[in-house]
This record gives structure tokens, C-alpha cells and sequence, in this order.
């Protein structure tokens, strides 16, 4: 369809034409309830593998991990890291966790990662029981593309690294968010038991409406954080302003 040749036009119009002789006489019937039946319980947004965020709390129930960002910052949980920023997007938090070579020790391993770049500061560090090291970078590539320093650190647990790193997009500005990160990463222990299911992902439900369910009041309880009743109304058919009916199935996520 987007090959490079022949031309758009001609390849869509191919495209229209051979299905155009695709024959299906076939009449299935919608099956709606066993559409929902299959849908019940699916999983949405962030994954059980991939963690989830609830607020400014990261939790991970396969790794058993859970951390804190600062309150209003706003949390991007991507597919090989979390970021974290305030709002103006002047401070960056990352965290991420690979393999440490058997055998090597929090020191060796962040010196390892930052192969020889001149650090401040660099002490051990004691995070809720959970062995890691910390130092400031002088100077490394920042988020904004510049150059600049970075506060970074590494905390051990059940095999693998950890790895933070917090950086200001001024560099007067380290100083000052300093007690900002390393309060993030001591906020990095193990999940509690209560913990795990609160970090299962949030999944559909399919229930039925009754005289007195509206979209107002599920969106209210809903875990979706924007536009939640735009999107209700977008999963049920019912935007943009519609409202369910007494007997109705709904899709709502929890």
C-alpha cells in the first residue's frame, strides 16, 4: 500500500479493486455477549510485565519493586525505563535496572557505567536495607541535549541493578534538586504483600446498567486519568453524549 512505487494513487486503487472481488456470503451473527465475555478482565494500559503507575508510585509485581517520584511530578512508565519530570519539564528523574557482572559491588558498577567521567560526592548508600552507591557527575549529556551535571546512583536488589539519574536542564539548579532525587531513590524497597494487587494492571469489566447508572458517575470512579467520560462513551457507543440504558452492557475499566 505505501511501497515507494507506483505511485500511491495507483497501488490504492489495485488495493480497491482486488477486494472488490472478494466474495463472502458467510452471515455470522454478531455474538455480542460472547464478544464481552472474551474482553472481561483484559488488561489496559500499562501491563503486569511492564509495571504500572498509580499517582507518583511506580510499582512492578514481577520484580516485586516498588518506588516513589515526587507528588505533581508526571510519570512516563516507557517499554526499558521510567522518566519522571515536573511539569515545566526543568528536572528529569530516570530509573531503570540491568545485570551487574557477578560478583561486582554497587562502586565498581556505576564506575563501570560511567566509564571513568570525573564524579563528586560519591559515597555508599543504604536504601531500606538494599546495598547501592551514589556520586555527581561533573558533566554528561542531560535530556535537553546539553551538557551539564547529574546526580546518579545504584541500588542492588534480588539480581539486578537498579539505576537512577536526576538532572536539571540548569546547572545552578543540581544543587537545590539534589535532596529532591535522593529522596526518590530511598523510597525504592521491596513490595509488600498488600501491595500486589495494587499492582495489577487496570482491566475492562463488563457489568449492566441499571435505571440509575450514568457515565458521569463511572467516570468518576474510573481509574482513566484524562477525559475518563469521553472515553467510557468511546468504548460503549455512546459518544458524545449519550447514556446507557436500564439492562445494558457496559464496558467500564477498574
Amino acid at each position: 500500500m505505501f511501497a515507494s512505487h507506483p505511485d500511491n494513487d495507483t497501488r490504492l486503487q489495485e488495493v480497491v479493486k482486488a477486494a472488490g472481488k472478494v466474495q463472502n456470503a458467510e452471515d455470522r451473527p454478531p455474538n455480542r455477549d460472547l464478544y464481552l465475555s472474551h474482553i472481561n478482565g483484559l488488561p489496559v494500559g500499562d501491563s503486569r510485565a511492564q509495571g504500572v503507575v498509580r499517582g507518583s508510585r511506580f510499582y512492578h509485581a514481577d520484580l516485586g519493586i516498588t518506588l516513589a517520584f515526587p507528588t505533581g511530578w508526571i510519570v512516563d512508565n516507557q517499554r526499558s525505563k521510567v522518566v519522571a519530570y515536573t511539569e515545566a519539564k526543568d528536572a528529569v528523574m530516570t530509573v531503570s535496572a540491568e545485570a551487574p557482572p557477578p560478583g561486582m559491588a554497587p562502586k565498581e558498577f556505576l564506575g563501570r557505567m560511567l566509564q571513568g567521567v570525573t564524579t563528586t560526592e560519591a559515597a555508599p548508600l543504604q536504601v531500606n536495607s538494599l546495598d547501592g552507591y551514589r556520586a555527581v557527575v561533573r558533566s554528561m549529556t542531560l535530556p535537553w541535549g546539553n551538557q551539564g551535571p547529574a546526580n546518579v546512583a545504584v541500588v542492588y536488589y534480588n539480581n539486578l541493578a537498579y539505576i537512577f539519574q536526576g538532572s536539571t536542564r540548569q546547572a545552578a539548579g543540581l544543587s537545590g534538586f539534589e535532596p529532591v532525587f535522593l529522596s526518590s531513590v530511598k523510597t525504592f524497597r521491596r513490595l509488600k504483600d498488600n501491595e500486589f494487587t495494587v499492582a495489577e494492571p487496570d482491566r475492562i469489566r463488563v457489568i449492566q446498567a441499571t435505571r440509575q447508572t450514568n457515565i458521569e458517575q463511572l467516570a468518576q470512579k474510573s481509574p482513566i486519568k484524562k477525559y475518563p467520560a469521553e472515553r467510557l462513551r468511546l468504548l460503549n457507543d455512546l459518544y458524545p453524549d449519550k447514556e446507557p440504558t436500564p439492562g445494558q452492557k457496559l464496558k467500564v475499566v477498574e
